[in-house]
């Protein structure tokens, strides 16, 4: 998979504007709240052309939430600018390019909104997450077995490598329609990948919290932060901590002990390691409790 600089658009021949394709942006309306009221904003009296994905659906009744496909007008298009000003880091959408019309990648996306899993159990896809996409299209796969269909080119931003990825189907196979009717079914590889794009969601979510309440704990480099951060919360799992209050109390005692991992936290601090981990049959939040209280101990006597 190619890899660029997490800015504006991605530079390079393979990613220059496409001029025998259309270029898509997908948008995610779960991370920009009221997505069409602020689409029709960004476009100003500027003409439009998008869909709305849920709509016709089964879940066309969660519409404030769908993710919407938009036909950009050109580089200079006014939704691809706040986007690429503002969506970039929060992961807003990505980019498609595809020689299809609107309606007929809108078509193929919809079939894609909800799949199935290896044994065979409806899985409802955040379709336009970059991740989510990432897991579904691996770079180089074979079309003839995974759902690219009419989509020739994906730029996804990461803003955990701070970089654009690109992905396109294996170049010596033609595309076909392989989503039966039953739905398109995950093989494993996919499966454990799309788990882990939930625990990713819980680690950017996590940085975020440190980023505003711990700003002097992390290293300064993005990708060694959340190395830490998913060291610490891999390990949390392992002990009971499994809800984001729960993590985030605990990333504020790390901070606050500037412990940068399970390991310095029970070498330097053995009395608050102890309590976050003994007692596993007792309740995380109170355990929780008792360390940070035993650490405000520490502050006051030092």
């Amino acid at each position: 998979m190619s890899r660029w600089t997490l800015k504006t658009l991605p530079e390079g021949e393979e990613t220059r504007w496409p001029t025998e394709a259309q270029r898509f942006l997908i948008l995610d309306g779960v991370r920009v709240e009221k997505l069409a009221k602020h689409l029709y904003a960004w476009a100003g009296d500027n003409a439009w052309e998008g869909d709305l994905l849920y709509a016709g659906t089964p879940w066309a009744a969660m519409s404030d939430i769908s993710p919407w496909l938009i036909a950009l007008s050109g580089p200079q298009d006014p939704i691809l600018t706040r986007y690429l000003d503002e969506g970039l880091e929060a992961e807003w959408g990505y980019l498609i390019d595809s020689s299809a019309s609107l309606m007929t990648l809108s078509h193929h996306l919809r079939r894609l909104l909800q799949v199935r899993s290896a044994a065979g159990t409806p899985v409802l896809l955040r379709l336009a997450d970059p991740a989510v996409m990432a897991s579904l299209l691996a770079d180089g796969s074979d079309p003839t077995v995974t759902p690219w269909g009419p989509i020739e080119q994906l730029l996804l931003p990461d803003d955990v490598q701070e970089c654009w990825l690109r992905s396109s189907p294996r170049e010596d196979t033609r595309p076909c329609d392989n989503i039966p009717p039953t739905g398109y079914r995950l093989n494993d590889t996919q499966e454990q990948q799309l788990k882990a794009c939930d625990q990713r969601r819980d680690l950017r979510a996590l940085y975020r919290f440190t980023d505003r309440y711990c700003p002097d704990w992390l290293p300064s480099n993005r990708l060694a932060r959340y190395e830490v951060l998913s060291a610490i919360l891999g390990e949390a799992r392992q002990y009971g901590y499994l809800t984001p209050r729960e993590w985030g109390v605990l990333c504020t005692l790390f901070a606050q002990r500037q412990c940068l991992s399970w390991e310095a936290l029970k070498t330097q601090w053995p009395a608050v390691y102890r309590q976050l981990t003994a007692n596993l049959e007792g309740g995380a939040m109170a355990r929780l409790e008792q360390a940070r209280l035993l650490s405000h101990s520490f502050t006051k006597t030092t």
